[in-house]
């Protein structure tokens, strides 16, 4: 009998230990990562934050009835991109298959199911909640298979028909991120 507890013990302490060490939905990299994205945009502190995760690169433009972003792979099939949740990445064909393989886009896909009911936490990023005057607007941000690209939507945006937004493709090499705005427009 106490052999048994003891092994009984030694799992459910085992399985605790386990538990605490690796979450199951960690989105650590992804704040980790926003801190790059924060500084190298140099982004401004004193801005609001949406903290439902932008979804599209237009803002009138509604996924279903607006033009698809496809990427062709070796075998002419087509894969489409998700930055958000149900949403596509409106860039041209071209620009993508230039720095996505298809094993990222089964990377990216598995990231949008991982992040399902994702929301932005914003006592991690640290922006100004109570602006509503100007807010920024962020796509979670997708990385390939190997971890050294990255893309994502950021909207700067204010009451009205203003703002703008860009689509950021980001680059890491010797262990140093390096910004190419894909796609850029104003509201």
């Amino acid at each position: 009998m106490k052999k048994s507890c003891k092994s009984i013990l030694s799992i459910c302490t085992l399985v605790f230990i386990i538990g605490c060490k690796y979450p199951e939905n960690n989105n650590e990299d992804i704040y980790n990562f926003m801190k790059i994205v924060l500084k190298d945009r140099k982004l401004n502190f004193s801005y609001g934050l949406n903290i439902k995760p932008e979804s599209s690169s237009h803002l009138f433009k509604h996924d279903t009835i607006h033009k698809l972003s496809l990427i062709k792979t070796d075998t002419d099939s087509v894969k489409h991109i998700y930055l958000s949740n149900n949403n596509l990445l409106n860039l041209n064909l071209s620009t993508i298959s230039k720095y996505f393989t298809q094993e990222d886009i089964t990377e990216i896909q598995s990231q949008q199911a991982s992040t399902k009911n994702f929301q932005w936490d914003n006592t991690k990023l640290r922006l100004e909640e109570s602006n509503k005057n100007n807010w920024y607007s962020f796509s979670i941000p997708r990385f390939s298979e190997d971890k050294n690209k990255a893309i994502i939507i950021i909207k700067n945006l204010c009451p009205g028909l203003c703002g703008n937004y860009e689509t950021i493709l980001f680059i890491r090499k010797d262990n140093s991120w390096a910004s190419n705005v894909l796609s850029s427009g104003f509201y």
